[in-house]
């Protein structure tokens, strides 16, 4: 029961199923007890003994079937409860069932998408490594070229001293 928001369904049909018990517990108490002197009076050997058969019949006997009836209504009211109780419970088991599909569904979209972001990650990766090494090759590649220039232009110096020198 929720202190905040009073006595939710759980607490009001805990509720209602005590009043019934109670008002069955009560009804079938006086059905023992009417029944109970029923077959005294029905049974008695005493000198009053045509008028307690006859008040057995015609009072105490109604009085038993009135209250057999109530009994019976209290039960069928329990039955009918129980059933609506049985009907909710099945109600929210088929929505437990779909919000639980639902949420399979999304987890696989979940892990589908998951998979999509490792791949691209990656890919990325990949790509990234790829510029690394090309502009580590691009580096190395600038190097020779300075030092190929450097040799040139040693050589060409050399020619040139060379040249100069033999005339």
């Amino acid at each position: 029961m929720s202190k905040i928001v009073g006595c939710d369904y759980e607490c009001q049909r805990s509720k209602n199923v005590n009043s019934l018990r109670d008002v069955y517990n009560k009804e079938l108490e006086n059905y023992y007890n009417l029944y109970q002197k029923y077959i005294q009076y029905k049974y008695d050997t005493s000198k009053n003994r045509r008028y307690k058969m006859s008040q057995a019949e015609s009072v105490i006997k109604p009085k038993i079937n009135t209250s057999h009836s109530k009994l019976n209504e209290i039960i069928n009211t329990l039955k009918t409860n129980i059933g609506n109780t049985e009907s909710i419970i099945n109600d929210h088991k088929m929505n437990i069932d779909n919000k639980t599909n639902l949420i399979y569904k999304r987890n696989e979209k979940i892990n589908e998408q998951d998979k999509k972001i490792s791949e691209g990650n990656q890919e990325l990766l990949s790509r990234n490594r790829q510029v690394e090494f090309t502009t580590e090759r691009t580096r190395y590649r600038r190097i020779m070229i300075c030092i190929l220039i450097a040799i040139n232009l040693i050589l060409a110096s050399g020619l040139v001293y060379l040249i100069k020198n033999s005339k």
